[in-house]
């Protein structure tokens, strides 16, 4: 096997499943219409359709904001103890963002079950201590490389 092939197989084995083809598709764009609205081309969002390229907190952010659902839609978390009516989106979004930074960072493989529930952790950490956006980072970052360690 070449090496590109083996970097992308071991990429797809890291990107966290993704409903972004699903949640596009009901918006009705294709993917070079969601690439021309989020500042992207086609390939890059036909590359985190298919799992061979992951999200950065920003790509998230704006596609969260063209498809108008959050980011734990789009990666698929069964995120519980946070209420979804009440929450602020764009926290949420980016304590998800920072925890699949921190995971591909510390080449960390989380389940979406682990994802979900340090992201309901860095969540109401952030809302009960009311947490910047530099130490929500930092939290995500601490708890990913605390995990590692074990």
């Amino acid at each position: 096997m070449n090496r590109t092939v083996m970097k992308k197989a071991a990429l797809h084995e890291r990107a966290p499943p993704n409903r972004l083809r699903e949640l596009r598709k009901r918006r009705g764009l294709n993917p070079e219409e969601l690439g021309a609205l989020v500042k992207t081309s086609k390939t890059q969002i036909t590359r985190l359709e298919n799992r061979t390229r992951n999200f950065t907190v920003d790509m998230l952010l704006r596609i969260c904001g063209v498809l108008k659902c959050t980011a734990d839609e789009i990666i698929d978390l069964p995120v519980r103890g946070i209420n979804k009516t009440e929450c602020d989106p764009t926290l949420l979004d980016c304590a998800v963002g920072f925890l699949l930074e921190a995971c591909e960072t510390y080449k960390l493989k989380p389940e979406s079950k682990q994802i979900a529930k340090w992201t309901t952790l860095i969540y109401n950490n952030a809302v009960d201590v009311g947490l910047n956006v530099m130490q929500t980072r930092a939290l995500a970052d601490t708890l990913v490389r605390a995990s590692k360690g074990k």
